[in-house]
Order: structure tokens, then C-alpha cells, then sequence
């Protein structure tokens, strides 16, 4: 998802920064996801220099798209394990 974002002579690079930071932060996932988002706006505006739109913009519809289910299940599991009121005898 971010690397579609990188202009292609830096992917290797970005893949290979993010591999090893991600290995010294003792593989969390949490950390990974939240590097990715930091980097998304810096990517977007490399891309907009180079001016490559056609895939960075459907890279980013989908992105955004894959973020608003996630969004949508997350919330739903949450809200799942809320007892209501009718649920107490």
C-alpha cells in the first residue's frame, strides 16, 4: 500500500528502512501501521513532484477505502462488547 505511493526508485529503500526498523522495534505490528500512516502525506507529496497520479491516486481511493471497513469492523467488534441495559436480568 505505501510502496505503490513511492516513486519506484525509492521502494526499495522505503521496503528496506521500514524491514529494519520494524525488526528493531521488536516486530510490532502497532508500530509498523503507525509508520505507515506518518509516511503516507510525505509519499503523497513525492509523488505529486514527480507527478506519476494515475496509480498514486487509485493506490490512495483504495487505501482509504480498506481503512473505512476497517474502521467499520473495529468499531463493530467495540461496540459489541458493550452490555446494553435489556441484556442485565
Amino acid at each position: 500500500m505505501l510502496l505503490a505511493l513511492v516513486p519506484r526508485e525509492y521502494r526499495t529503500y522505503v521496503a528496506g528502512d521500514l524491514a529494519e526498523e520494524f525488526a528493531r522495534h521488536g516486530n510490532s505490528q502497532r508500530w509498523y501501521w503507525k509508520q505507515v500512516a506518518r509516511s503516507l502525506p510525505g509519499f503523497v507529496a513525492m509523488r505529486a513532484r514527480h507527478s506519476d497520479w494515475d496509480e498514486a491516486i487509485t493506490v490512495l481511493l483504495v487505501t482509504g477505502g480498506w481503512l473505512i471497513v476497517a474502521w467499520h469492523f473495529l468499531w463493530s467488534y467495540v461496540l459489541s462488547q458493550i452490555p446494553l441495559k435489556a441484556d442485565r436480568p
